[in-house]
């Protein structure tokens, strides 16, 4: 029996979950967690909705990707400096999409294979 959720026990015995191995984003060696980053972004009340994914990269292995929804007027930019002191460099999405609606499933959970196509399309085509 093999689970795909990533945790750990802290000192008082509970189980903290920090997110699904499969979802995990190798950029540059390093791990960094969805959820962890997503957290983050979502505490600066900048946005209504965030998904963290890692697009190919040449340089990184992955990249790490910022696919949200932000409040009217709100820039990347904006959000950028809000999470700057609160993750790691290498944490930090290289790339931001913004989005009017972040597509899900029918039980309303994000259809992060969606957005990885809805992503890497974007991304070609600002590359071109």
């Amino acid at each position: 029996f093999q689970l795909d959720d990533l945790g750990f026990f802290d000192d008082r015995g509970y189980l903290n979950i920090i997110g699904r191995n499969s979802n995990k984003i190798i950029t540059g060696g390093e791990n960094v967690y969805p959820n962890e980053v997503e957290a983050v972004i979502r505490a600066t009340q900048l946005v209504d909705d965030v998904c963290v994914i890692g697009i190919c990269d040449r340089t990184w292995g992955q990249a790490v990707t910022a696919v949200c929804v932000p409040h009217p007027k709100v820039t990347t930019t904006q959000i950028k400096q809000a999470i700057a002191d609160k993750l790691s460099k290498f944490k930090q999405p290289k790339n931001w999409i913004c989005l009017e609606k972040l597509p899900r499933n029918l039980p309303g959970k994000i259809n992060r294979k969606k957005i990885h196509q809805i992503a890497t399309e974007l991304l070609l085509q600002s590359s071109s």
